[in-house]
C-alpha cells in the first residue's frame, strides 16, 4: 500500500475494489440484525440488492473521492 500513490490508477481500483467488499459484507449483515432484531420482517437475500448496488456504490464513491484527491494536486 506504501507504493500506491493517492490520485493514480492503481489507487483507483484498489478504492473501488475495497468499498465494494466491505459493501457486499456489511450491507447484507446489517440488512440482516435490521430485519432480525428491529423490524421483525424476514430476511431476503437478493444479488441486486446485496451484490450489484454495493459494487455501483463504489464505483461512484471511488470516482468521485478519486477525482477531488486528483484535484487537489
Amino acid at each position: 500500500m506504501k507504493n500506491i500513490k493517492r490520485g493514480s490508477k492503481k489507487y483507483l481500483v484498489f478504492l473501488i475494489a475495497a468499498v465494494a467488499i466491505c459493501g457486499m459484507i456489511l450491507y447484507p449483515l446489517f440488512d440482516l440484525i435490521l430485519c432480525k432484531f428491529i423490524t421483525n420482517f424476514n430476511f431476503d437475500y437478493s444479488v441486486h440488492k446485496h451484490i450489484i448496488q454495493p459494487i455501483l456504490f463504489a464505483f461512484i464513491y471511488g470516482i468521485t473521492f478519486w477525482s477531488l484527491d486528483k484535484k487537489k494536486k
